[in-house]
């Protein structure tokens, strides 16, 4: 049988459904987040072994090591470094990206993070410094829109008995108030103005 192959975002894609599919349907038995993560996990590799099925030599249509393996390793190991700096942070600290995803996923949602923010990297840089990937992950996990969005929240919740009525829709605004939102240089007043506008839009519906 020939070797086929997929793109890894396909790979990752089906074992997201089935993750989601057995947490959704507890009947099944796989109710625990960690035993459903293994179950697609496992599912999946079944499925790719019993078809001749590969992902190691193609991803998306791109070679695994775009600079060869001895970069791949190099930045990775600081990357891994820079998620576990953020992770020790401790809940109340840690960026909402990181939260977020230890809370959906567990630390194998961290190690899937590091391997996708690698290959991000390494795609779109043929040369690094240690610099040059300290501000890609600052920019990824610090600077993240999840991030900025926590703080938009915040802010529009603080305000928000004042300036709204019964046909103001909270989530509506928010991600209104987001496309105003500069993550590296944001202001409470952009979101104000933003946060203003669409609730006078919902009021004149």
């Amino acid at each position: 049988m020939d070797l086929v192959f997929i793109p890894i975002k396909q790979i990752e894609s089906l074992e997201q459904s089935i993750y989601d599919m057995l947490m959704s349907n507890p009947e099944m038995g796989f109710g625990d987040m960690g035993d459903c993560q293994q179950t697609a996990k496992l599912t999946v590799e079944e499925w790719v072994d019993n078809n001749n099925i590969s992902t190691n030599e193609e991803r998306d249509g791109r070679k695994t090591f775009p600079n060869g393996f001895p970069s791949w390793q190099e930045v990775h190991f600081e990357i891994v470094m820079a998620i576990t700096e953020a992770f020790n942070l401790g809940k109340d600290q840690m960026p909402t990206r990181i939260r977020r995803i230890i809370e959906k996923h567990g630390r194998g949602g961290l190690y899937e993070l590091a391997e996708k923010l690698t290959m991000d990297f390494e795609i779109n840089n043929t040369q690094w410094t240690y610099e040059k990937i300290r501000s890609f992950v600052e920019q990824e996990i610090y600077f993240h829109r999840d991030n900025v969005r926590l703080f938009v929240e915040r802010f529009i919740s603080s305000i928000w008995t004042q300036f709204s009525d019964p046909t103001s829709n909270f989530d509506d605004v928010v991600e209104y108030c987001m496309d105003f939102v500069n993550p590296e240089d944001w202001h409470e007043g952009d979101i104000y103005w933003a946060f203003r506008k669409k609730i006078d839009e919902q009021k004149n519906q």
